[in-house]
């Protein structure tokens, strides 16, 4: 299950940076602050790997229940993504 996660969290790292490249912005306030200091693409890093990092600390302690709530939320984030980025048409 953490695969799927991390998965997921790649996906969401690019659509972020895909819909940033596209003149979109970064509804996370602590991601947009860091974002203006050190550029999309490094900000994404960092937040990215520090969740997985994160994860990989956490894993043995967590139930299938909260990997799968995890993996539902990051779903949404990454569908609403995409949504954003291919599913509107003007």
């Amino acid at each position: 299950m953490i695969w799927i996660v991390i998965g997921l969290y790649v996906a969401d790292g690019w659509t972020t940076y895909q819909m940033l490249k596209r003149g979109g912005r970064e509804l996370n306030p602590v991601l947009a602050a860091l974002i203006a200091r050190v550029g999309p693409y490094a900000a994404l890093m960092i937040a990215k790997g520090a969740a997985v990092a994160a994860l990989l600390w956490a894993a043995a302690d967590m139930s299938p229940g909260w990997w799968a709530l995890i993996s539902a939320g990051y779903a949404g984030v990454v569908a609403r993504n995409l949504y954003l980025l291919y599913g509107r048409r003007a």
